[in-house]
């Protein structure tokens, strides 16, 4: 297996782990350990950095001058990912199956998420090989079954969510500019905490500021500033400050983080056992229990409720507040958490996000339907 994996200089940590067929050529290597490279993965580049934690799963493609891939990140198989010059992408973050990647440079940042529900994420298409081909993705980014075109460069800001079937398109032309028809190409920017809509599409040149929300449909033609819901063929702006975002007292927060909880609970009565919901002195506790364990998740505005040892408690609380080791907090004022993550703090994190409360911490999975877990149990073990 050692004589498919070819490098001048580097190091390859003991503990990382290689299937059959795997072939890699690079001319500096760097594989730190628990990384785990599946059957019949490629990779060919001069400079390969891929730290601890790495999953590349099998019939997957890389190709690339210069390749970083950071801590805990995982490729699904079957991915194809060319960035002629340059590949980064942060930590922590899911490239699904059969992802299609082909540019000049590509660097994505941490908490990155591309689905592949019907079809997968594509980056490329006309003009993919040009030197400006480029694309600068930030964190905490969602991507669903998108094409993004990047004949030129295109920048997407931190927390930007695309829903399925958008595009983003960067040149256009077909008939002959010497007989006056036109052809654009231009760069797409997107700001910060932005959301696209289903099937809609940004044209070349267009820029859209931070927390601007596009319509399902739209056609967006020109630029907008921040703060804009935006919508329609051509696009316009539909509302912007200060009726959007809209204004909320504490006491707001409070009743949503409430009316959340109600229907946490209610969710969860499909999922685990003995849940229920108490509210006393403006703290609310959803008590239940999950493969013969109990736990709590108590919303209190400023303050934490009673601890408990024996029983593992989440914290969601407009205030950091300490906490022990084995317990999880959440604060609500600017999203940062502390703790010890668990199945059940996955389920919560899964559902907040519902609700564009979005937790960074490990991967995680919701806890399944009861119905569910029911028929898994019925399927015959693999051979």
């Amino acid at each position: 297996m050692r004589d498919m994996i070819q490098y001048e200089t580097g190091e390859i940590d003991t503990e990382a782990t290689f299937g059959v067929d795997v072939k890699i050529r690079a001319k500096k290597i760097l594989i730190r350990k628990n990384c785990v490279i599946g059957d019949k993965v490629e990779i060919y580049t001069d400079n390969l950095f891929i730290d601890e934690g790495v999953k590349i799963a099998p019939r997957t493609t890389i190709f690339s001058h210069d390749i970083r891939i950071d801590e805990n990140t995982r490729i699904d198989e079957g991915a194809t990912i060319t960035a002629y010059e340059k590949l980064k992408i942060g930590k922590n973050s899911i490239v699904r199956r059969d992802a299609r990647f082909r540019a000049r440079s590509i660097e994505i940042g941490d908490f990155f998420y591309s689905d592949d529900n019907p079809i997968p994420l594509r980056i490329g298409g006309g003009g993919a090989e040009r030197p400006t081909a480029r694309i600068k993705i930030g964190s905490r980014c969602v991507m669903h079954d998108s094409f993004i075109n990047v004949a030129m460069p295109v920048e997407i800001g931190d927390d930007v969510g695309f829903s399925p079937e958008s595009k983003i398109i960067t040149h256009g032309f077909w008939n002959s500019v010497i007989e006056g028809y036109s052809s654009e190409f231009a760069p797409v920017r997107i700001g910060n905490h932005v959301i696209i809509g289903f099937r809609a599409i940004l044209l070349p040149g267009v820029t859209i500021g931070d927390y601007c929300s596009i319509g399902a449909g739209a056609v967006v033609t020109k630029s907008f500033p921040p703060h804009c819901v935006i919508g329609g063929v051509p696009a316009r702006v539909i509302k912007t400050q200060p009726d959007y975002p809209k204004k909320l007292s504490f006491e707001d927060k409070i009743k949503i983080m409430e009316d959340l909880m109600e229907k946490y609970a209610e969710l969860l009565q499909d999922k685990v056992d003995k849940v229920t919901l108490t509210k006393k002195d403006g703290i609310s506790t959803i008590s239940g229990k999950y493969q013969s364990k109990e736990f709590r998740i108590i919303f209190s505005p400023s303050a934490r409720g009673k601890t408990n040892e024996n029983v593992k408690t989440t914290f969601l609380s407009f205030c950091s507040m300490p906490i022990s080791e084995k317990d999880f907090t959440i604060n609500l004022s600017d999203y940062t958490w502390s703790g010890a993550d668990d199945e059940v703090t996955d389920d919560l994190r899964d559902f907040l996000r519902h609700y564009g409360i979005r937790i960074f911490s490990r991967h995680f999975r919701s806890i399944p339907p009861r119905l569910k877990r029911e028929l898994e149990q019925r399927k015959f073990p693999s051979s």
